[in-house]
C-alpha cells in the first residue's frame, strides 16, 4: 500500500511540474499577446487617445477645398464634364483619406464633411449636365461615371529624371485636334459599341510623340494615366513591343518637359495651362511638383469666393500676357463672367492631391508604422474597441496570476 501511495505522489508531483510549465508557459504567451495588442495600437496612433493638433498647412488646405467645393455647389448648373470629371477624381482621394489610420478624430470629421459635400456636387453637376447636354454626356459616360482612385496607382514617391529636353519652340502648331485627342482617351475607356482598351496604332503615336507642347503634352501624360486606371496595360506593352519603345522611359521624359516648362509657362501667363502641369505631376506622384514655392501660387490665386478667376492676382514680378495658349481638355467657360470653369477644376484636384499628401506626412511623423508590419496590423482594434480590449486583457492576465499562486509567475512580474 505505501509502494502504491508513494508512486501515485510521485506521479502527480510529476503532474505537478508539467503543469506549472503549461500555465508559465501559457501565460507567458498571454502576455506577449497583449503586448502584441498594445504596439498594434501605438503603431496606429490609438493609444491613450493620444492629442495631435492639425497643422497650419493642413488647416489652409482643407479650408480653400472647402471654399472651392462651396462656390462649385452654389453654380453646379454652370459646370460641364470637366469639372465632372475632377470631381470624380476628388471623391476617390477624399474616399481613401477617410480610411487612414492614426487621423485625429477632428480631422477625420472635417475630411468626412468634405467628402459628403463632394458626393453631393458630383450627384448635382451630374444630373445637370446630363439634362443639358445629353449627347455629351452619352459620349464621355465612361470618363465620368465612376470614381477615380489614380493615387493607388502612383503610391511610391518618384523624381523628376535629369534628362535633356530641348528649348521650347518660340512658334508651336499643335500636331493634332481636340477631337482626335477626345477620341483616343474614348479608344482607352470604349463606347457602346468599342470594348475599352483597343488603342490605335495611330492614337499610340501620338501619345508619345516626343515633339509634344502645351496642353498636348499635358494630355499625352493624362492617356498614360487613363490608360494605367482603366487597365489597359498589356495593350500598351503590346504595342511598346510593336514600335521598340518603353512606354515608362517616355513617361518619365514627359514629365521632366512638363517639369521644366513650368516656369515658361508661369512667365507667360498660362496659369491655366501651368496648373494643368502641376495636376499630371501630382497624379503620377511626382514629388517634385508638391513643391511649396509651386503651391503656394494656387493658394495666392484663389479668388475670396472659392473658385478661380481669369484676372489672376499675380506677383509684382509676373506679367500676365493677355493672349492664352494652347487647348483644354475639352472647353473652358467662365462662369459669372470672372471665375474660370476649367482653371477651377483643375485646382480642385491640385487641392485634394495636396491635402492626401499632408496627411501622409502628417501620419508618418506621429506614428511609428514600422513597428508592426502592415499584414500584422488588426483593424478591428482602432480607436475605443482597442483600448477596452486591452482593458480586459491586462486584468484577466492579473486575475489568472493570481488565481495560480505560483512562484515563476510571479518572478515574471519582479
Amino acid at each position: 500500500a505505501c509502494d502504491v501511495s508513494s508512486g501515485i505522489n510521485a506521479e502527480y508531483g510529476e503532474f505537478q511540474t508539467y503543469q506549472h510549465y503549461f500555465i508559465q508557459i501559457n501565460l507567458r504567451m498571454y502576455w506577449v499577446l497583449c503586448g502584441t495588442l498594445l504596439l498594434s495600437m501605438v503603431a496606429d496612433g490609438t493609444a491613450a487617445g493620444v492629442s495631435r493638433e492639425i497643422s497650419p498647412s493642413i488647416e489652409t488646405t482643407i479650408i480653400a477645398l472647402d471654399n472651392l467645393l462651396g462656390w462649385a455647389r452654389s453654380h453646379y448648373y454652370l459646370l460641364i464634364v470637366d469639372f465632372l470629371f475632377s470631381i470624380k477624381v476628388v471623391q476617390g482621394e477624399l474616399e481613401l483619406m477617410s480610411m487612414k489610420r492614426g487621423l485625429p478624430r477632428d480631422l477625420q470629421i472635417r475630411i468626412a464633411i468634405l467628402r459628403e459635400k463632394a458626393d453631393r456636387l458630383a450627384e448635382l453637376v451630374n444630373l445637370s449636365f446630363h439634362h443639358s447636354n445629353d449627347s455629351y454626356y452619352e459620349k464621355f459616360y465612361p470618363l465620368i461615371s465612376n470614381k477615380y482612385y489614380i493615387r493607388n496607382f502612383y503610391i511610391h514617391p518618384r523624381r523628376v529624371i535629369a534628362t535633356r529636353v530641348q528649348s521650347r519652340p518660340e512658334e508651336y502648331k499643335e500636331t493634332y485636334s481636340e477631337i482626335q485627342s477626345d477620341n483616343c482617351i474614348l479608344e482607352i475607356l470604349g463606347t457602346d459599341r468599342r470594348r475599352p482598351c483597343l488603342i490605335s496604332t495611330e492614337c499610340y503615336l501620338q501619345m508619345t510623340s516626343d515633339d509634344a507642347e502645351d496642353y498636348q503634352l499635358t494630355h499625352q501624360i493624362l492617356f498614360s494615366i487613363l490608360a494605367q486606371v482603366k487597365g489597359c496595360g498589356r495593350a500598351i506593352e503590346i504595342l511598346d513591343s510593336e514600335h521598340s519603345q518603353n512606354s515608362t522611359k517616355v513617361i518619365d521624359n514627359q514629365i521632366s518637359k512638363v517639369y521644366r516648362r513650368l516656369k515658361h509657362t508661369l512667365l507667360n501667363g498660362q496659369y491655366d495651362l501651368f496648373t494643368e502641369m502641376l495636376m499630371v505631376g501630382m497624379l503620377m506622384n511626382y514629388q517634385d511638383f508638391f513643391a511649396p514655392g509651386l503651391l503656394d501660387l494656387v493658394f495666392l490665386w484663389q479668388d475670396h469666393s472659392g473658385c478661380y478667376t481669369e484676372e489672376v492676382h499675380q506677383p509684382t514680378s509676373v506679367k500676365r500676357t493677355t493672349e492664352r495658349l494652347g487647348r483644354r481638355l475639352l472647353s473652358d467657360e467662365l462662369v459669372d463672367d470672372s471665375c474660370s470653369e476649367h482653371t477651377t477644376a483643375l485646382s480642385l484636384v491640385v487641392l485634394c492631391l495636396l491635402l492626401r499628401s499632408q496627411l501622409e506626412t502628417f501620419t508618418l511623423q506621429f506614428s511609428p508604422t514600422t513597428l508592426i508590419p502592415q499584414q500584422y496590423q488588426l483593424p478591428w482594434l482602432w480607436g475605443f474597441p482597442g483600448i477596452l480590449t486591452l482593458v480586459l486583457c491586462v486584468f484577466v492576465g492579473l486575475w489568472l496570476a493570481k488565481m495560480r499562486r505560483l512562484r515563476s509567475i510571479a518572478q515574471l512580474f519582479t
